[in-house]
């Protein structure tokens, strides 16, 4: 869900009012990151010390919102491992008291076996 909010000066687009609104997501953090990147090597805007902090501010957030995500889909990735492993320890009770090695070799071998 897109949210509209009124940006600070810091937030807002380099070159734009202090209450220009923006779609506060991760979209906007790329876009906004790559257009001022653009901007820099093109040698526009960057001339003061201010506008390469905003800059430089825009990349953390950046990096930010990209951390969040790698940790989400980390975290989703282990709730579905554990999930399927769940699965198959009530479906087979015989795998409890394996070992990973020997799981792997007996789910291997059923799936010969259905081939």
């Amino acid at each position: 869900m897109l949210l509209a909010v009124k940006a600070a000066p810091i937030l807002s687009g380099i070159g734009t009012n202090a209450g220009a609104e923006f779609f506060a997501d991760a979209a906007y953090y790329k876009t906004d990151t790559n257009e001022r990147l653009f901007r820099a090597r093109k040698g526009k805007n960057m001339t003061n010390e201010a506008t390469k902090k905003q800059l430089a501010q825009a990349k953390h957030r950046l990096e930010e919102v990209q951390a969040r995500d790698r940790v989400k889909e980390r975290k989703a990735r282990t709730r579905q491992l554990i999930q399927k492993g769940a699965i198959i320890e009530s479906v087979m009770p015989e795998t409890n008291d394996m070992e990973l090695d020997e799981l792997r070799d007996y789910l291997f071998s059923l799936s010969e076996r259905q081939s």
